[in-house]
């Protein structure tokens, strides 16, 4: 039964019709070329030219000390954005961060992994800094907590969640 000159309905359809509609379906997708952007790297003025997701990087998460590399130039982005108080994208290049810095934790070796320890209670300490100057007190409370199970003794933690 057709609904319309443009639409069938898959019983009046042959197999064959539907096998070649949907592939000329297919081909009108928006496939992206060679050299056409993925939309994958942030475009917000940063000089952030690592991708959002640590997955999407053509980097190997076990190249613990590549990781460090991008993980101390993003969080020095976040440090730039903390000094003119834009905190909201301060936070975002932290956790940016933190994304990375678990990637590489899953798959690298342990002993590599605690090389990475240091920057990660870093940036979770900053998130919790920023936190506290958006009077998001439970969300300080929280970073200083995350920042805790890093670091037990932590002082700058145990000071911002008292």
């Amino acid at each position: 039964m057709a609904t319309n000159e443009t639409n069938y309905t898959v019983t009046n359809c042959t197999k064959e019709f539907v096998m070649k509609s949907n592939k000329s379906h297919a081909n009108q997708c928006g496939e992206l070329k060679e050299g056409d952007d993925w939309g994958i790297f942030p475009k917000d003025g940063s000089g952030d030219s690592h991708p959002d997701f640590p997955e999407d990087a053509d980097v190997d998460l076990k190249d613990v000390d590549k990781i460090l590399l991008i993980s101390e130039d993003l969080k020095n982005i976040g440090n730039t954005f903390f000094k003119s108080q834009n905190w909201e994208m301060a936070i975002k290049k932290y956790t940016k961060v933190l994304r990375y810095v678990e990637g590489s934790r899953a798959a690298a070796e342990d002993a590599d992994g605690a090389k990475l320890q240091p920057v990660a209670l870093s940036c979770v300490l900053n998130i919790g800094a920023c936190k506290l100057k958006m009077s998001d007190w439970q969300g300080a409370v929280d970073s200083c907590l995350e920042a805790l199970e890093i670091d037990p003794s932590n002082t700058k933690a145990l000071y911002q969640t008292e």
